[in-house]
């Protein structure tokens, strides 16, 4: 179960999706959990436009600042606007496994373990991890589902780093990593062990 470095709050109940699919967990980009970061590059954009105005920031800082932030939040309001309920899901968990839709279904009995880790680049997040058991190949979740710089690297060096490409970062999702442990243990049982 889940140790001291994994965020395991929150949980929501298994949801329908669409028709011809097992009632599982699906997971989605979140409008919603996404808004406190585009709020914080907002704040920061704000500070240094402030800054160089008034004169409290001078230099090269000020328009640097307002450049970074403005591309940030260029990237975070596309984000947005490519999120919500009606967005592809990223994940769907349930009966017959993990599917990427429209990429692959990783059978349970293909699945060897399920790890929450904390991430490199996002200090204080982390990732779901779906390890494949040995010989076994998963797929990753397509970059163009995921927010803009959720997983740096290519698929083999996302492997290297988590043990498998198939990585789920939950925090700009509808889904915690809780809610996915839940769904793990719901529709795995006994196949796949989950730590």
């Amino acid at each position: 179960m889940p140790g001291p470095d994994q965020q395991t709050h929150g949980h929501t109940s298994p949801v329908s999706t669409p028709a011809g699919h097992e009632r599982g967990l699906v997971v989605r980009r979140s409008r919603r959990r996404q808004l406190p970061a585009l709020l914080a590059i907002a704040a920061f954009l704000a500070s240094y436009v402030l800054g160089g105005l008034t004169g409290s920031m001078t230099g090269w800082i000020v328009p640097a600042g307002i450049a970074l932030f403005s591309v940030l939040a260029v990237i975070g309001l596309v984000d947005l606007a490519r999120s919500g309920p009606r967005s592809t899901a990223l994940l769907r968990i349930g009966p017959a496994g993990v599917e990427v839709p429209e990429v692959a279904t990783v059978s349970w009995s293909d699945l060897d373990d399920v790890r929450v880790r904390p991430t490199r680049w996002f200090p204080g997040f982390s990732v779901v991890a779906f390890i494949p058991r040995p010989g076994v190949p998963v797929p990753s979740i397509p970059r163009s589902r995921l927010s803009t710089g959720a997983m740096r690297g290519t698929p083999e060096a996302i492997t290297a780093r988590y043990g498998s490409p198939l990585v789920l970062l939950t925090a700009p999702t509808t889904a915690t990593n809780r809610d996915v442990l839940d769904a793990v243990h719901r529709y795995s049982q006994p196949t796949c062990s989950h730590t």
